[in-house]
This record gives C-alpha cells, sequence and structure tokens, in this order.
C-alpha cells in the first residue's frame, strides 16, 4: 500500500481543522500547555483584542517549533504545490 501523497493529507488537515471553531482550537493548545492558559471568559474584554496575547503565544511556540517556513510566504491556491503525486487524491 502507497501513503498518501502530500496534497491529500494537506486536504485532510484542511478539512479537519475548518470544522473547529477558533476558541475550540485555542483551548486544545491551551489544554495540552503549548500556550498560556486562557482566562476564564468572565475575564475577558470583548472582541478579538482580548485573544492577541494567546495568538502570539502560539505563533511564537510554532516558530520555536520550526513549524512555521517564513521564507516560503502565503500560499494563493493548490497552484502554488508542486507534486508529482497529485493524481492520487482522484484514486481515493
Amino acid at each position: 500500500m502507497k501513503a498518501p501523497g502530500r496534497p491529500l493529507v494537506c486536504k485532510w488537515i484542511e478539512e479537519s481543522w475548518s470544522g473547529l471553531s477558533r476558541k475550540t482550537i485555542k483551548r486544545g493548545f491551551s489544554k495540552a500547555h503549548l500556550v498560556p492558559p486562557i482566562p476564564p471568559s468572565n475575564a475577558m474584554q470583548d472582541g478579538p483584542a482580548a485573544l492577541d496575547v494567546l495568538d502570539d503565544a502560539a505563533v511564537a511556540f510554532l516558530r520555536e517549533s520550526s513549524m512555521v517556513d517564513e521564507t516560503v510566504g502565503d500560499l494563493s491556491s493548490d497552484d502554488d504545490l508542486d507534486s508529482d503525486d497529485g493524481d492520487e487524491i482522484d484514486e481515493w
């Protein structure tokens, strides 16, 4: 059996993560002690600015773990992914 190609794995990951709320993802990282704990909702200010510290901590963690490749930049489409096994997606 051949391992799935990178495009298929990326598709699975993207579909899985897109089904989760931002709050759920942040709480998961917090429970795993990968970022600072999230204060109780009654202690948080309203709006996205309340989570800025957590966002910075998450980005710092990803950088320290070499999970962020700052030399590549943003991907704009699937065409940016170069793979010779793109046909595998149709086989699954």
